[in-house]
Order: structure tokens, then sequence, then C-alpha cells
């Protein structure tokens, strides 16, 4: 629940008895926590009270089944070893299990397996996978390929190795796998390189804001007033250049990709304040762009920062959260150039830029004989990028083009 991808999980047991009985342990412990849960909200903070309902919630709609394949003298086998094996194969017989958990908004979440769905089983959504069976060759990378699929919001898939099968499994992919990385690497790492591949990364954002005047270990520390005026002041530093907002956007993705694949890893605490910053500023940078959907954006931030592995102490709270899009149409001139003379001139040549270059899209796309407004805005932005005008200059002479463009939209 904690990694940002709530993706759907294959428990792999080495036979249908040990099957019956993983499914049985996972119910008892899973309820267990449920409770420990309750208990925990019943004392906790209203804003802890809030997640801890949301988990609670989320934990009873999982749906777990059994899947294995049928057999002569099924019951008296299974009794024989302590399971009752009926109401699972009721269920079976009864369902089309298959099709639930191919479909990635049935809760059907947990499927528990010993020999089936191994091959030609294709769950693209399925992310985690808990190996408790010996396997080799052939029948380990059919198995393993069943978490490897891409999909949309999943950064990778999540192996979880109960019986030391990771050689094998390197040989196998050394065998059949079809493609490798950029590298030659083989495309599964322990989690513990990911750990060290994350601190490398950590450094490479910290070494960059660093260079841009940002003291991340300040902004963890700063209370509300201070902690939104550097954040602004880091926003305006990164957008001053677009490489560097291209630069920083990229750190912070490789950050977050590497991040989420470690998550629900007590490891990830580490590297949980910086997750919280450059969260908040990417949020911020991005919500300077007024045609982009910031609360998906926001959404999938906040589920790759989880509350439920991250410190209290670690969660940013930005008050101020995005910055307001400009209406060219209906814009405060006045008011622009006075925030424009604040400590955020980088941040409102952003808005400005941006906001006029919205409005052209509209009306060009009801008028295409407006092009030529087009034309004339890509030739300011190069004479200021070519350096042939300072940022005040700039600023003013988009003012002036803002409201002849209000002039000819009327």
């Amino acid at each position: 629940m904690a990694r940002g991808f709530q993706g759907k999980a294959m428990v792999v047991s080495i036979d249908k008895a040990t099957t019956v009985k993983m499914y049985n342990k996972v119910q008892k412990y899973w309820h267990k926590y449920i409770e420990e849960l309750r208990r925990k909200a019943d004392s906790a903070e209203p804003y802890e009270q809030e997640n801890l309902s949301n988990t609670i919630a989320y934990m009873e709609t999982i749906d777990m089944a059994v899947v294995v394949a049928p057999g002569q003298n099924e019951i008296d086998k299974m009794n024989q070893q302590g399971v009752d094996i009926v109401p699972h194969r009721q269920r079976m017989n009864r369902e089309d299990l298959a099709a639930k958990f191919k479909d990635p908004k049935d809760p059907f979440q947990i499927v528990f397996l010993c020999a089936m769905w191994f091959t030609g089983f294709d769950v693209p959504h399925c992310s985690t996978l808990y190996l408790d069976k010996p396997m080799k060759d052939h029948t380990l990378m059919q198995t393993i390929a069943r978490a490897n699929r891409i999909y949309p919001g999943k950064t990778a898939g999540f192996i979880v190795d109960y019986i030391s099968i990771f050689k094998n499994l390197k040989k196998a992919l050394a065998i059949y796998a079809v493609c490798r990385t950029d590298d030659g690497e083989m495309p599964i790492l322990d989690k513990n390189e990911l750990v060290i591949e994350l601190r490398r990364l950590a450094k490479t954002n910290l070494d960059f804001l660093s260079e841009r005047g940002v003291d991340v270990e300040v902004m963890k520390e700063a209370d509300t007033l201070l902690l939104v005026k550097l954040l602004n002041e880091a926003v305006d530093a990164i957008v001053a250049d677009e490489s560097l907002r291209s630069e920083f956007i990229n750190n912070f993705n490789l950050f977050a990709r590497v991040y989420k694949a470690i998550m629900p890893d007590e490891a990830a605490h580490e590297f949980s304040g910086l997750a919280g910053i450059l969260r908040a500023i990417s949020y911020k940078i991005q919500s300077l762009t007024p045609d982009v959907n910031i609360d998906d954006i926001r959404g999938d931030i906040e589920k790759l920062l989880d509350k439920s592995i991250m410190p209290e102490s670690y969660i940013v709270k930005d008050p101020e959260g995005k910055y307001k899009p400009i209406d060219i149409s209906n814009i405060d001139f006045d008011k622009l150039k006075r925030d424009f003379s604040e400590d955020k001139k980088h941040i409102e040549l952003e808005r400005l830029k941006n906001a006029i270059n919205s409005q052209l899209d509209k009306m060009i796309q009801r008028n295409k004989t407006r092009l030529e407004w087009r034309e004339r805005f890509e030739k300011l932005l190069k004479k200021y990028n070519d350096g042939q005008m300072d940022m005040s200059s700039f600023f003013d002479q988009l003012i002036e083009f803002s409201k002849d463009l209000n002039v000819e939209d009327q």
C-alpha cells in the first residue's frame, strides 16, 4: 500500500496445502493489523486519523483467493494435511477469478498459487511477486514475468524472495531475457543496490539545489512562514533558465522513480526529508503552467510520498500551495508589477510567459489568422534568451504585449 502504486500481487507457495495455509495465515494477520490500526486511530491526532481511516477502509476492500488445480481425492488429501480446500474449490468453480484478477478495478488484489497462472497469464498491473517455491530456468523466468509488465504508474515489478533463489533468477535472465539495459546490466536489481542508486540520485539533487543557493536542511527545520519564503526562492532560482528547470525535473523524476521502487522499505526513511522538499518544489514549478492538471500531479506525488512510511516531521506542508495561473483577459497589471518587484522575479516572469502562451493557443485555435501574434511573441522570447534585453525590460514588454493581446481578443 505504501509503494505509491496499488497493483496486484501473487503469492507462490511450494504445493497446494502450503498455498491454502499461507492464505489462512495472511488472512489472520491482515485482520489483526486492521484491528491494530483501529486502536491506533482511536488515540491518534486528527491528521493521523484521516490517514489511518483511509488505510483501514482500503484494507477492508481487498479481496484474496486461492487458485490451485483440482486433483483426485483432493478433499481427503488436503484434510490429511490439516487443510480445508472445500470453500476455496467452491469459489474457484463459482467465480471467474482469472477475469477478476485481470481487471485492475476489481478488489481481487492478492492471489495464492502454487502452479497455475505462471505462463500465458498477462496481468500488467500485477506489481508484486512473493516467491516461496524453488524454481529455475524457464519456469522461473515465466513466473517473474508476471510482475515485470509495463503499466501506467508502475515503476517496477517487486519480487520478494523467501528462499534465496536470486542466483537462479540471474541465471534464468541470462539465458532467456530478450533484452538487457543499455549498459549490458540485467534488468533486475537487489533492493540494496537500489538504495545505493537512490543515495547517488539524492546527492545529484542536493548538489543541484546547493549550487542554486538552496539549503535543504534549513528548509526541513523551517517554520511555516520561512518555508514559504524558502520554497519560493528555490523555485525562482530554478525557473530562471529553461535548462535549469528541465534539469531539476529530470533529476527529481529519476529520484522519484527509484524512491518509489524501494517503498515501503524502511531504507526509504533516509531520503524522506529530501523527498518532501523535492515534491514541494516540483509541484510549485509545474503549477506555473496553466494548462497542466496540477491536481493529478499532486495526487501522484502524494501517493509517492505516502505518509505511512514518512515520519511526520518530514512531511512538507506548504500553505501557499500552487501558484495561481494568470488570466490575461482579467489581469491586474499593477499587482503583477508589485509581485515582480519582490523576490520572485523569475516566478512572475514564468507565470506571465505561460499565461500569454496559453492565451495565444486559445486565440489561434479560434482564428488561424492570429498566427502573427505567436510570431511576435516568439521573437520577443528570442531577444530575451539571446541576451538582447534584461529581465525588467523583458517583463515590461510582456506587459505591453499582454495589453495588446487583450485588445485583439475583444
